[in-house]
């Protein structure tokens, strides 16, 4: 922690991405395209739905702000307030 009343200077600035974190996703960005790219990943999904739904899992946001409620159809309407977007459950 810095010391109120000392100024810092130097590292990264606010936002900047760390280099070697730059690096590893451009290498797996590669490595990615040369195994197949998405067709491999579609064959890959296919054979191993499981898994794949377990890494498609773990890309979803863990929350999400939004209100539900059924219009007079019965129809569920999703309200998400964040983006101001509004859509139903068939869409």
């Amino acid at each position: 922690m810095a010391n109120p009343g000392r100024q810092k200077f130097g590292g990264r600035k606010p936002g900047s991405k760390n280099k070697a974190t730059v690096a590893v996703k451009d290498a797996l960005e590669k490595a990615f395209e040369q195994l197949g790219g998405v067709p491999a990943l579609v064959t890959w999904g296919k054979a191993n739905p499981s898994e794949f739904y377990k890494l498609w899992a773990r890309m979803l946001p863990k929350e999400i702000k939004a209100e539900v409620e059924t219009d007079a159809k019965g129809a569920v309407v999703v309200y998400l307030p964040d983006d101001g977007r509004e859509s139903t459950l068939d869409e």
